[in-house]
């Protein structure tokens, strides 16, 4: 388990575009989700993990860089 596992991620539902909000380790784990909007369950692709995964990756190493540069 990492520090991202615990961050949330917003992925458009499928079927209806609905935003639905999952923990990035949750969907690690079983990568399936359901709407709350039309109640359908979908799978999420692993390229869709891998770059919401990127995303947080990058977002966490500019936090570090900002705060390292405030404690200069």
């Amino acid at each position: 388990m990492t520090v991202l596992d615990d961050a949330s991620i917003e992925l458009p539902c499928p079927h209806c575009q609905q935003a639905i909000k999952e923990r990035l380790g949750k969907l690690k784990l079983s990568p399936r989700i359901t709407c709350p909007r039309c109640r359908r369950t979908s799978e999420v692709k692993p390229e869709e993990l891998q770059r919401a995964t990127h995303k947080l990756t990058q977002a966490f190493a500019n936090i570090q860089q900002s705060l390292a540069r405030l404690g200069r």
